[in-house]
């Protein structure tokens, strides 16, 4: 019984792990939220190079970026998606994969956004277990 309350194969720690998780992604999601600009009607306007219906609780998903994220090895989830004046990549990195390989992934990513959303800030943020492994941000 000892050993299932101590150390990463823990009942506790794979909770923990989950809740740390989950939490991380909830303060980037609030985070990002907070950016949001209204105009004098109260909608969101989108400075991006195509004018889209924006729906704040439903950002608008680059299908193309996202789709080229998911093939890397190193990546276990994520997708990229505009928000507001901001595109914006998350990553959630698999187990075994360097710092060093993390961050120039990130960097890679937050090129290509910026190549093709000129007029945008960029945001490319890489976790693993719940620590934050890479938080590129280009104006």
């Amino acid at each position: 019984m000892k050993k299932m309350l101590k150390g990463k194969n823990s009942i506790y720690y794979n909770v923990c792990y989950k809740i740390v998780c989950f939490a991380v992604i909830l303060t980037f999601m609030f985070t990002a939220a907070a950016c949001v600009e209204r105009n004098n009607n109260g909608n969101v306007s989108l400075n991006t190079q195509q004018q889209t219906n924006y729906d704040p609780n439903n950002p608008p998903r680059d299908e193309e970026l996202t789709e080229k994220l998911l093939k890397e090895k190193e990546i276990e989830d994520g997708q990229v998606y505009l928000r507001q004046d901001v595109a914006v990549a998350t990553m959630v990195i698999k187990e075994g994969v360097s710092e060093s390989k993390v961050k120039k992934l990130a960097n890679d990513y937050a090129k290509k956004l910026k190549k093709k959303y000129k007029n945008m800030k960029v945001r490319v943020q890489a976790v693993r277990n719940g620590e934050n492994l890479a938080d590129v941000k280009l104006d």
